[in-house]
């Protein structure tokens, strides 16, 4: 780490790094070298990312981020990976989180690899670079590809100790001579969902901050990726992603604009329905915040859907679900044309007079559901009166019978 240290601020180096990475030389017998040498060039910075003190100093380097993620664009295998991890070092640092999301093409090129987009615009496309090699060569291959490239890795390790390896040979020469580089495309899938998950963790760090998240929220690209791997539970980046989206709902000016997305209802309650507590949690916390900041969206989460989740998270929830669900509970309660389909819920009544009789609910949970209790009743009582708030003094049910009729 020493050595790290010292090499991040050696400008000499970053800048022979830089020009490594954007050098142009691929044509004829260079094509390889090239390649060899950017894929070196970017897991170099790769590591010297990893020491903490160097991250700002990479970020701030003329041209470092911007090759970087020229990089990215044109590469599918192990240098997009080095890129992406680089630029996910440097996002952890606060000094460098407006810089990142201020830089042109980031954002947007972060959020189509995230989603699986921009891998399959340019599946197939000549003019991808590296990428195009490797996509030819791995769907080509049939598994193929990496027996050949095992058998000549092997024959060259036999050879190498003295062994003979003739027969590796002989079979890896009737399918022609394997590089390093095809070698590697045989791992090209594993280096597509490296990328992804990359470029899914950077997110996850700049959306802490309060101004990066604001840009982050206004981009439909990043909006829409997270969305899509929200509602997908199979993913690896699920529940990284369903903590971002807490995070986005941390800063209220967030919320208006998740609000108005059509698909946060559906996400949300996926979400709050997985087995994972961590992950209902967040889909819990997110109705809270949101509901909490923008009155406008307590009407859209007023659905059978959402209150029967909220309801069942009160009754059969943790602590702290169940506080997070009287919560949003209570900020639905606040506009007064959510009160029909709150009360038309099955048990809503019943789980609230639950709560507030329970010993092992919190005293943070007991008093929420008493004050949803107040506000139904004093709007069923605003009913009763038609509309005058002014109460009789006298506001008993007798109705004077037979002789008391003519006192």
């Amino acid at each position: 780490k020493k050595k790290a240290a010292g090499l991040a601020r050696t400008r000499i180096l970053l800048d022979a790094l830089i020009l490594a990475i954007n050098d142009g030389i691929q044509t004829g017998e260079e094509k390889d070298l090239y390649l060899e040498a950017q894929s070196r060039a970017t897991i170099a910075i790769s590591h010297l990312s990893e020491v903490k003190e160097n991250r700002v100093l990479l970020a701030k380097h003329p041209g470092m981020v911007k090759a970087l993620i020229d990089l990215i664009r044109i590469d599918k295998g192990e240098a997009r990976v080095a890129a992406c991890r680089s630029l996910v070092m440097m996002s952890k640092v606060q000094q460098n989180k407006m810089a990142l999301v201020k830089t042109d093409g980031f954002v947007a090129l972060f959020s189509d690899i995230m989603g699986g987009r921009y891998d399959q615009r340019t599946e197939g496309d000549e003019g991808a670079g590296i990428s195009s090699s490797f996509s030819s060569t791995h769907s080509k291959s049939n598994g193929g590809s990496r027996s050949q490239c095992q058998s000549q890795c092997q024959s060259r390790g036999n050879s190498s100790r003295g062994g003979s390896g003739l027969e590796a040979n002989s079979s890896a020469s009737r399918g022609g001579s394997l590089t390093i580089r095809q070698c590697k495309s045989v791992r090209y899938q594993e280096y597509l969902s490296l990328a992804r998950v990359n470029c899914c963790a950077a997110f996850s760090h700049l959306a802490k901050d309060c101004v990066s998240s604001a840009i982050l929220c206004k981009d439909k690209a990043f909006i829409g990726a997270l969305l899509s791997l929200c509602s997908n539970t199979r993913t690896p980046m699920y529940k990284r992603c369903i903590e971002m989206m807490v995070h986005l709902t941390r800063f209220s000016g967030n919320c208006e604009v998740l609000a108005s997305n059509g698909d946060i209802v559906k996400v949300l309650v996926t979400s709050g329905k997985a087995k994972d507590l961590e992950e209902r949690l967040c889909a819990l916390r997110s109705f809270q915040n949101i509901s909490a900041v923008c009155a406008e969206s307590r009407m859209t989460f007023a659905t059978d859907s959402v209150i029967g989740l909220l309801i069942s998270s009160a009754f059969e929830g943790t602590k702290d679900e169940q506080e997070a669900s009287l919560g949003t509970i209570l900020n639905l309660a606040l506009e007064t044309g959510t009160f029909v389909n709150l009360t038309n819920t099955k048990s809503f009544t019943a789980v609230l007079i639950h709560v507030i009789n329970s010993t092992d609910a919190s005293s943070i949970s007991r008093e929420r559901a008493r004050q949803v209790l107040r506000l139904i009743a004093n709007w069923m009582n605003t009913l009763a009166d038609t509309g005058n708030d002014k109460h009789t003094a006298d506001n008993t049910t007798f109705k004077p019978t037979g002789w008391m009729l003519y006192t």
